[in-house]
C-alpha cells in the first residue's frame, strides 16, 4: 500500500521516501520469522481484528460491503532506514521501546496473512477477503483516478484496500504496535500508528497516531 500511494498519491508528507515519482515494487525477501514462524501469528490475528474493527465503523455501511486485506504485512522497505520514520512510533503514546524493535525486525518481509485469515475473520466484525500485492501491482498505472476505477470495477463492494504491518511485541507480550495504511480513492485515505496493550488476555487501543490522511 505504502507503494501505491508513493504512486498514487504523489509527494505527500509521510511518504518520506526518496522522490515523488512511482516506485517500482520492491523484491520480496523470504518471509521473516515471527514468534510462532514464518508467516503471522494467532496472537497478531487477535491484534488485527481488534484494529480493524476499532477504524472501521459499520454504521451507515450496507452489509454486501467487505474489507480487502493485502494478504501479506508491509512496511515500506525504504521507510524503515529512514530515523524520522521511526520516530514516529517511538514517540506514539503508549509505545514499548521493545515493541517497536520488534516490529522493525519483523517489518522487515513480507509476512502471509492467508495462515491466518480465517482466525482474523473470526475475530473481526467486517466480511474480509484478501488480495495479492501482484493483483494490485497489475491495475493500471498513471493518474491515480485510473487505478481506482479499474480498482472498483475489479472490486466493487471493498472498502478499498488496507494493509497492514507486522506487529511488534515488547519482551513480556502484553504491549503491542503496528502500522495501518487504508486507500479508498485518490482523495480518500489514512495512514495509523496503533498500540495495544493486552489485559486480561484481551486486547485494548491504547493510541491511534494518524500520520497521513486524504
Amino acid at each position: 500500500m505504502l507503494r501505491l500511494r508513493a504512486a498514487f498519491l504523489g509527494c505527500t508528507l509521510f511518504v518520506v521516501l526518496s522522490s515523488c515519482a512511482p516506485k517500482s515494487p520492491a523484491t520480496r525477501p523470504g518471509p521473516d520469522a515471527g514468534p510462532s514462524g514464518p508467516a503471522a501469528s494467532r496472537q497478531d490475528a487477535a491484534v488485527y481484528a481488534v484494529v480493524l474493527d476499532t477504524l472501521f465503523n459499520h454504521n451507515g455501511v450496507p452489509p454486501e460491503r467487505y474489507l480487502l486485506l493485502v494478504e501479506v504485512t508491509e512496511l515500506s522497505y525504504r521507510a524503515r532506514f529512514i530515523a524520522e520514520f521511526w520516530a514516529k512510533f517511538y514517540g506514539t503514546a503508549g509505545a514499548d521501546s521493545a515493541a517497536v524493535d520488534n516490529l522493525e525486525r519483523r517489518g522487515r518481509d513480507a509476512l502471509s496473512l492467508r495462515p491466518i485469515a480465517r482466525t482474523i475473520s473470526s475475530q473481526a466484525s467486517w466480511t474480509i477477503q484478501f488480495v495479492s500485492p501482484a493483483t494490485l501491482d497489475a491495475m493500471p498505472k498513471g493518474p491515480a483516478d485510473y487505478f481506482w476505477e479499474a480498482f472498483y470495477k475489479a472490486f466493487p463492494n471493498a472498502l478499498g484496500t488496507t494493509s497492514l504491518s507486522a506487529v511488534g511485541y515488547n519482551r513480556t507480550g502484553d504491549r503491542a504496535i503496528m502500522f495501518i495504511d487504508h486507500g479508498c480513492h485518490s482523495v480518500c485515505g489514512s495512514q495509523h500508528i496503533v498500540t495495544l496493550r493486552r489485559d486480561q488476555g484481551r486486547w485494548r487501543i491504547v493510541a491511534l497516531r494518524m500520520t497521513m490522511v486524504s
